[in-house]
């Protein structure tokens, strides 16, 4: 087994995610519906199961963080999904 202590293998991971990001493509139309969405000036969050700095990281490197855009993270719920409570 790996023996790294559990904090450092979280380090590591996010060490290695971030420096990486530039590598990072979108589902194919996701960004587009967004846009669009956005154009339309419907409000949108953004939901996910990840850690608050990898949800920053992906909006920066798909070109959708701005100061209008909402995200809601693992972070910011005592459940995350498929629990509804990020999404109410």
């Amino acid at each position: 087994g790996l023996a790294v202590p559990f904090a450092e293998w979280i380090e590591r991971k996010y060490e290695f995610y971030l420096r990486n990001t530039d590598k990072l493509k979108a589902r194919r139309g996701a960004v587009e519906v967004f846009r669009d969405l956005e154009r339309l000036g419907i409000p949108q969050v953004i939901v996910s199961n990840s850690d608050r700095i990898v949800v920053e990281a992906n909006m920066k490197a798909l070109g959708l963080a701005k100061p209008k855009t909402k995200s809601i993270c693992r972070n910011d719920v005592r459940l995350p999904k498929p629990d509804p409570e990020p999404y109410l």
